[in-house]
């Protein structure tokens, strides 16, 4: 089944189809929920074994622009503290641009895009010590979205294999325990740090990149399509929506995004804001080989 993940805000715009919604039952007649951008009422033609208060997932169906309930499941209690960091990825494209922050929050709002909360990205690569020359460079990322995991990425091989893993947070206290192979490289660390605006099915964040907490390197936006994993099924309206936000005369094109064969995971994301960092480093290696040498 292909379905939309939706929030309860969202519904309002959706006009076909099948969706998914995490919410809390506020009340019972008639059928209302609440998530974290609002309420929603819709109609339940089965027997529900719920109770006000209840967190569920809850299966809509759009017949003559009424919302139906199809399924729900109820989230046990001692699973809802996990539940309030439930977060899956929609399809999102991160790139850099030339713009100052400023004027980008400014075409965001200006849209219509309501600030939701900050956001920060960070990045800490791992590199060999001298003496392991057969093991790889690390990069530990968060991302605020996504608050309960790390992502770990490699460098891809000449075979075009690349170490890819989401853990929880603990790894960050096991990944200083292998000094003896991987140490960490402060100087080259990452961070953006922004907003986050909603605007319909879209999440908008604008943040600038610093390296090492302190020198800028320039202004990131991440535009993500919250309703599908499917690459295919949003990504003609994913550039179009992102090259006529920005609107500087340059037509970009995802290529990562369009370069994958599998539904869209966080990893994904993270591993953009790695090339655009990586990107960012290699520019400043550049300028400052070339001061060095006049």
């Amino acid at each position: 089944m292909h379905f939309f993940r939706d929030s309860c805000e969202s519904l309002r715009y959706r006009t076909e189809g099948v969706s998914l919604i995490c919410a809390k039952v506020i009340e019972l007649s008639p059928f209302t929920v609440q998530d974290w951008s609002g309420k929603a009422s819709f109609e339940v033609n089965i027997d529900l074994n719920i109770s006000l208060g209840d967190c569920a997932f809850f299966l809509l169906s759009l017949i003559k622009n009424q919302f139906v309930c199809e399924r729900v499941t109820v989230i046990p209690e001692q699973l809802l503290e996990v539940a309030r960091y439930l977060r899956m990825a929609g399809v999102a494209w991160v790139l850099e641009v030339k713009e100052p922050l400023k004027s980008i929050k400014e075409k965001v709002t200006k849209l219509g895009g309501v600030p939701h909360k900050p956001f920060h990205v960070d990045y800490l690569n791992y590199k060999p010590t001298n003496s392991q020359t057969s093991i790889s460079p690390l990069g530990l990322f968060h991302h605020s979205n996504f608050p309960l995991s790390s992502f770990l990425l490699g460098t891809t091989s000449t075979e075009g294999k690349q170490v890819r893993c989401v853990a929880d947070r603990g790894i960050d206290l096991i990944l200083p325990k292998l000094k003896a192979g991987l140490t960490p490289e402060h100087a080259g660390s990452f961070e953006c740090n922004g907003m986050e605006y909603t605007y319909r099915d879209f999440s908008i964040r604008v943040g600038v990149a610093s390296m090492a907490n302190s020198t800028t390197k320039g202004t990131i936006v991440e535009i993500e399509f919250r309703p599908t994993a499917y690459i295919t099924a949003c990504l003609g309206l994913l550039v179009q929506f992102t090259n006529e936000l920005i609107n500087d005369g340059e037509k970009r094109y995802p290529k990562y995004v369009k370069q994958r064969r599998t539904l869209y995971t966080a990893l994904d994301t993270v591993q953009q804001y790695k090339d655009i960092f990586t990107d960012m480093r290699r520019r400043t290696a550049v300028v400052t080989s070339n001061t060095s040498s006049t």
